[in-house]
């Protein structure tokens, strides 16, 4: 007797267009973090590949150190979607294009400006203006893939967090041709996704 193995999503349960996908997309892996794959159909691949496309990733900056540039390490995970609105209603300066929040994303503490005198002083200062940009924006960041993920799809969730955000973001691929995110939302598979993604893990 032959037993057929009938595979579904693990996320939604479905049985027909499943691919076997990595967790954590390549470009935002960082450390390795995990390589474990997991079945998935079409449509959950495609709503974890817009979540995924709001996360980012710093490996770590550049920076003079003793006269010689020195790659600095620094390893984590940040979303514009798990930003912490508490901090942009006390502070008057914020810019209400959330999403140029992602600049931080890539911008050196001081442009090589500086000449370190070790490598621990350039971190303190890169620690120390990450700390101040946080204060200031509400930037939240994360130390795993599982974490930011796990956080992003709570913010999403919430009726009562992130409007700003869920109003000003856009959707645009096939599947959701360009709809905001309050619209996206909406959708029932969006909805079941952003329940289960503790099941990725």
């Amino acid at each position: 007797m032959i037993f057929e193995t009938i595979t579904t999503c693990a996320i939604c349960a479905a049985n027909e267009f499943i691919q076997f996908k990595h967790i954590i997309p390549v470009k935002t892996d960082i450390c390795h973090d995990s390589d474990r794959s997991i079945f998935l159909c079409f449509s959950c691949i495609a709503i974890k590949a817009i979540i995924d496309n709001h996360i980012s990733q710093t490996s770590g900056e550049y920076h003079m150190v003793n006269s010689e540039l020195v790659f600095i390490e620094l390893f984590e995970y940040w979303s514009d979607w798990a930003i912490d609105f508490n901090h942009t209603k006390k502070n008057k300066k914020i810019n209400n294009n959330f999403n140029m929040l992602k600049i931080w994303n890539t911008f050196s503490y001081a442009n090589q400006l500086y000449n370190f005198h070790s490598k621990e002083d350039a971190l303190c200062a890169m620690l120390d203006y990450r700390k101040e940009y946080k204060d200031l924006f509400g930037v939240i960041t994360f130390s795993s893939y599982e974490a930011v993920l796990k956080n992003v799809s709570m913010a999403l969730l919430d009726d009562n967090k992130h409007k700003a955000i869920k109003k000003m973001s856009y959707v645009n691929i096939a599947l959701h041709n360009n709809v905001s995110v309050s619209d996206w939302l909406s959708h029932e598979a969006v909805d079941r996704f952003l329940k289960n993604t503790s099941k990725l893990f």
